[in-house]
């Protein structure tokens, strides 16, 4: 291990203990992608906002913990937590957020805009998520918690990797939907549950490249305040607004409890494309310009630049899968229904629903 790692890694282990994070009692296990992580939380209140949305992950305590994630409370205030200015000239500033350069081989994040950093220690799995403890709580920790350190776990330890996507099915069986943001992903996904189709996740899901799974992150959704208001089913589901992101909102789909699927074995990729007058998919005509637009929009949103490593881990995890155009109408039912008999007929008839 580097200086700059010892030093850095070192120096948050510090504040994880003055936090008392190690023997704290409020803690919660999540099962992920087949695993199992161990969270330990400063405070309840932590523990019950930052779980809200992994609900669904939560689970008994385990026989052995794969990692383990330490979440707590400090005074974070300038550009930079303190520790980290002996280290200033190994940094960069990418997509808003200080990251080690490349070298380094460092997986760490400050985030000086919201006032939190997170960190990872591969060789120990141990991974530090630190927010301010002035001010309220950003949306972007309700909404999709630990997102950064879920991205090195599963890049660094694992076959998985958490990828800018989402996944419906039937009888275990799914399709990947894919695509650059306010393209109908998520919109998609969550109307095509709500009307009873299998839910591996919306946003953010864990693809492994050896199985050629997808598996469920996050149970809430979020989806742009128009759709919302063309859903009235799930106006009585907000759970709140990111004024950050135009006030894209966050819903409450416990409802749908029956819908949620651990995992979907994937089959193909579906690519949303917006205003037809039908619904109906058919083989994409350009399947490299969609697959190379989710390796885009997952290592930029993951990494905050172009990485090799992650863009490679995308294509490895898709591969071999066809990629298919879902052309999306203004008929939610429509499209659902669509969706619902293309997995029908195309996933080898093995489908149970």
């Amino acid at each position: 291990m580097s200086i700059a790692k010892k030093e850095i890694f070192a120096a948050i282990r510090s504040g994880v203990e003055r936090a008392g994070c190690r023997h704290s009692n409020q803690k919660a296990w999540l099962r992920l992608g087949g695993k199992y992580l161990e969270l330990r939380f400063e405070t309840a209140f932590l523990k019950e906002k930052l779980l809200l949305s992994v609900a669904r992950l939560v689970c008994g305590q385990p026989e052995k913990s794969d990692a383990v994630i330490n979440v707590w409370q400090e005074r974070l205030d300038g550009n930079y937590p303190e520790f980290c200015r002996p280290f200033l000239g190994k940094m960069l500033w990418r997509g808003g957020s200080l990251f080690f350069k490349e070298e380094v081989s460092l997986p760490f994040l400050y985030d000086g805009t919201n006032r939190y950093f997170t960190a990872f220690d591969v060789e120990e799995k141990r991974g530090y998520y630190c927010l301010n403890s002035g001010g309220e709580l950003p949306f972007l920790h309700i909404c999709h918690p630990f997102r950064q350190i879920f991205h090195w776990w599963s890049l660094l330890t694992t076959d998985y990797l958490l990828v800018h996507a989402a996944a419906v099915g039937m009888g275990g069986k799914g399709v990947g939907l894919v695509g650059a943001g306010g393209r109908g992903k998520s919109t998609t996904a969550i109307s095509a549950m709500a009307r009873g189709l299998e839910f591996a996740g919306d946003d953010y899901v864990l693809f492994s490249q050896t199985e050629k799974k997808a598996s469920l992150v996050y149970s809430t959704g979020y989806l742009n305040p128009n759709m919302i208001a063309r859903m009235p089913e799930f106006a009585e589901r907000i759970l709140g607004r990111d004024p950050a992101r135009k006030d894209k909102t966050l819903l409450d789909l416990s409802d749908y409890g029956s819908s949620f699927v651990p995992e979907l074995e994937l089959f193909a990729l579906l690519h949303p494309v917006l205003g037809s007058i039908r619904a109906e998919i058919r083989p994409s005509l350009q399947p490299l310009k969609v697959t190379t637009a989710l390796a885009v929009s997952t290592t930029i949103q993951n990494e905050g630049w172009m990485s090799p490593p992650v863009l490679h881990r995308v294509f490895a995890c898709i591969k071999g899968l066809p990629v298919y155009d879902i052309a999306l109408t203004g008929d939610f039912s429509g499209n659902a229904d669509c969706l619902r008999d293309f997995i029908l007929k195309r996933s080898d008839g093995k489908c149970t629903k």
